[in-house]
């Protein structure tokens, strides 16, 4: 009889302890799940306004020796838009898909 009891302390000491440790994790996760929430929102916002000045322009052929900040330029005059290359902080060219991944892009 002695033994079983203090068998059942020993499981009741350990569920206690374990039920304890399972509390604090849940606490945890949800902390960190309200932490990576934020951070989402904060990097979604930021993302945004790294955005907010660009300008996306399709299909200007593509040339070997091209400065793209004058094709920009020469651009912007023929729309009777006119930038200088001063307002122009960078000019990047796109990959274009391959054919086979356009047709899995969602």
């Amino acid at each position: 009889m002695t033994f079983l009891s203090k068998q059942y302390e020993d499981i009741r000491v350990r569920l206690d302890d374990t039920i304890s440790c399972m509390n604090e994790l849940k606490r945890d996760n949800e902390r960190l799940k309200t932490t990576v929430s934020d951070l989402t929102g904060r990097l979604c916002s930021t993302e945004l306004h790294m955005r907010e000045c660009n300008v996306e322009v399709n299909g200007v052929p593509e040339n070997r020796s091209e400065n793209l900040i004058n094709t920009i330029v020469q651009l912007t005059k023929v729309i009777e838009s006119p930038l200088s290359s001063d307002d122009i902080h960078q000019v990047t060219r796109v990959a274009k898909y391959p054919e086979t991944v356009k047709d899995h892009v969602p």
